[in-house]
């Protein structure tokens, strides 16, 4: 039984060692193995074209570490529009993508900054109020609300 346990861990070390740690198995991997033409195939660009790319790509990876995206995204662009490229493509997609969701994050902000909060039916309460209340408060202040808006008054009592 030994025997055939050395023989199995022989044979995986064997396997293991076949393969290279740089290996990639990815989608991306596989897409790097397929001719993809490169910046140096195109025989009209010059050397002026590969300086500009890359300055765009260094450039705009900077900006976006920094948190400047839009800018990021137009020297994306103008590096793509020297030469496209799966790969940057992509990277412009996820750009616009967080863009968009910063947009629609910053959008509710500005909604939510008035400091006021709906409480339903129309009716808003400054923040810091609403807040403070329980949920059976604010039912009670939308009751009222309605009351209000029917033209009626009502009271409340409690039994303490």
């Amino acid at each position: 039984m030994e025997a055939n346990y050395n023989e199995e861990l022989n044979a995986t070390k064997e396997l293991l060692k076949g393969l290279s740690i740089h290996q990639e198995t990815t989608h991306e991997a596989e897409e790097e193995k397929q001719y993809r033409p490169s910046i140096s195939d195109h025989s009209d660009d010059n050397e002026e074209d590969k300086l500009r790319y890359n300055r765009f790509i260094q450039k705009g990876k900077e900006l976006g570490r920094q948190g400047h995206l839009e800018r990021a995204l137009q020297l994306f662009e103008k590096a793509c529009a020297i030469f496209e490229s799966e790969k940057l493509l992509r990277r412009i997609e996820k750009i616009k993508e967080a863009i968009e969701r910063y947009k629609q994050e910053e959008d509710e902000e500005d909604e939510e900054d008035d400091g006021m909060c709906e409480v339903g039916d129309g009716f808003s309460l400054p923040a810091e109020i609403y807040q403070s209340l329980y949920p059976y408060q604010l039912d009670g202040v939308l009751w009222f609300w309605n009351l209000y808006q029917k033209g009626m008054g009502g009271i409340l009592g409690d039994d303490m």
